[in-house]
């Protein structure tokens, strides 16, 4: 189980974020260095929603580890900039993690987190392409339905 203080400093550094945007900034920055990958998760969607320059490279490293946790934040940081940000870099990260990441479970976590970026024409084609392809039956009818509902 997780470690009641970890827990602690995560709220408390939300909470700073939603009084102070940049005061939550600032502190999730300095912790991200020293924290597990499940507070770094948190933290990076912190980083996310304020566009920092930064979040990209704590993204593509948390991708490449083993920790379930920190590979679903960083997602969802991901997913954040593609939101929010528009960023194209953040969207071409997102589409290569729903190929490569393994096992199947964590590819769900990337349909789910690409469920909420607005479609275009390129993304229901990239869409289809994974439900044509993908072996898993609940991650193909998750692309399915993707594309099907937009």
């Amino acid at each position: 189980t997780e470690d009641k203080s970890y827990q602690v400093e995560r709220t408390a550094v939300m909470l700073l974020y939603n009084l102070s945007p940049a005061k939550g900034v600032e502190v999730a920055r300095k912790l991200i260095p020293v924290s597990k990958d499940k507070q770094v998760g948190s933290y990076i969607k912190i980083l996310a929603r304020e566009n920092d320059p930064s979040v990209k490279d704590h993204c593509q490293r948390l991708l490449k580890k083993d920790s379930w946790s920190g590979r679903i934040g960083a997602v969802e940081a991901l997913s954040l900039l593609v939101q929010q940000h528009a960023s194209e870099e953040a969207l071409e990260m997102l589409k290569t993690a729903a190929v490569e990441q393994e096992p199947w479970w964590m590819r769900m976590m990337v349909a789910r987190a690409m469920r909420k970026i607005p479609i275009n024409e390129s993304l229901k084609s990239f869409y289809m392409e994974r439900a044509q392809v993908e072996e898993e039956p609940q991650l193909k009818k998750s692309w399915e339905r993707i594309y099907q509902a937009k």
